[in-house]
């Protein structure tokens, strides 16, 4: 019998090459799924939030100077409040603010006087505690929003009494509307610009109050 060398040479080569591009293709097909399964075991990383511009690094940084300088006025105001010489005229300087004013108001100073004089030494350390208070509060950046809402009813309860409202109004006396509403005004501006967030201790401790971090610097809308 003849063999046909050639043709079963070709048959042979034929059989490899399908068997080769068969491989290959298998191959491609292995390496395409891989690359569409979902990698088990990687860690997806976020992209790094970019650092802050130099122009709110610089607000911050204001913003914290002003509320610890604040502070320090407290500080000097609450040490002056501690001295024995205003807590025992404390009475007494109340009492004056109703000199010159209208009926209405020296009616108004009379009420706070006859109130204050059951224990005006309780009256003025309360109020030298709620100064003290608040120097350390606005320094240390400390339950900041309960801190401005106190200085704020403080400030206008020293404007309405001691300052009888910035009266007696009258042209060429009156010069001004009393010191302390200016300070009222101050601390409501720190409240709205939640001054506690920048370099206080307020960045520690609001996230650990929960409900209660409206006190510190957390909205009242969580």
């Amino acid at each position: 019998m003849c063999i046909d060398l050639t043709r079963l040479e070709r048959g042979v080569h034929c059989e490899e090459m399908q068997m080769i591009w068969k491989s290959e293709r298998w191959d491609e097909v292995n390496r395409k799924s891989v690359a569409q399964m979902p990698q088990i075991g990687t860690c997806v990383t976020e992209p790094s939030p970019p650092s802050p511009p130099d122009h709110t690094r610089w607000r911050a940084r204001t913003i914290a100077c002003l509320r610890v300088a604040f502070g320090l006025v407290w500080a000097s105001a609450a040490w002056f409040k501690w001295q024995p010489a205003f807590q025992q005229s404390f009475l007494t300087q109340i009492a004056q603010a109703g000199n010159g004013q209208a009926p209405a108001m020296q009616a108004w100073i009379a009420f706070w006087s006859s109130l204050i004089s059951l224990n005006p030494l309780l009256c003025a350390r309360f109020e030298a505690s709620t100064e003290t208070a608040l120097a350390v509060l606005l320094i240390l950046g400390l339950f900041s929003n309960l801190s401005y809402v106190v200085g704020i009813l403080l400030t206008l309860g020293i404007w309405a009494i001691p300052e009888a409202f910035g009266g007696p109004y009258q042209p060429g006396q009156t010069t001004d509307i009393g010191t302390a509403l200016p300070y009222a005004l101050l601390f409501g501006t720190l409240l709205v610009l939640s001054a506690g967030r920048f370099y206080a201790l307020d960045q520690w401790l609001t996230p650990r109050l929960g409900r209660l971090s409206f006190l510190a610097t957390g909205s009242l809308h969580q």
